[in-house]
């Protein structure tokens, strides 16, 4: 503990030591660098909301259901698969991200073995979106590497959708 303090008191000392003109530089680099990333992030997300949007619409789903993060993947599961393999997926990641940092062999290997199962689920369930607007499996990858773009072709071009896949009831 006294050696994180010596530490943390000799970075205070070299910041303070610092021309104010470029510390003041820095800190507003990393603010603007902060804020484009989150603009990215956001234009991003609203892309491919939109596309989805779209393409819920073509579905007879409404569509404002893509815009809420979590609910937009329920009802991307929902609509092309089932929406029990969305919780399915849920646990998956869950188990990936809390066993994931583990120090003990045997908990690693199952964040492994769930980080595989969740990337076969999300695959797999692209496969089955493409396949419901007539697609086929290139187009899956393309949903999964370049959503943004891909739900937006799909939802603003000729692509129709062909009918529900099995055990879905979104369109309540």
């Amino acid at each position: 503990m006294e050696n994180t303090d010596y530490i943390f008191n000799q970075m205070i000392a070299e910041i303070e030591a610092m021309d104010p003109e470029i510390l003041a530089g820095g800190i507003l680099f990393f603010t603007g660098l902060l804020v484009a990333l989150v603009a990215i992030t956001v234009i991003r997300y609203l892309i491919i909301a939109i596309g989805y949007s779209r393409m819920y619409r073509k579905a007879g789903v409404a569509g404002w259901k893509a815009f809420i993060p979590i609910y937009h993947t329920y009802n991307n599961y929902k609509l092309s698969w089932n929406g029990k393999f969305f919780f399915l997926y849920m646990a998956m990641y869950i188990l990936t991200t809390v066993l994931g940092s583990s120090e003990q062999l045997l908990l690693s290997l199952i964040a492994a073995a769930a980080g595989i199962a969740l990337i076969v689920i999300a695959v797999k369930q692209n496969v089955k979106m493409a396949k419901l607007f007539g697609k086929g499996t290139g187009t899956a990858i393309l949903l999964i590497l370049f959503p943004g773009i891909t739900s937006l072709v799909l939802g603003f071009g000729k692509a129709e959708f062909l009918g529900a896949a099995e055990n879905t009831d979104i369109a309540e």
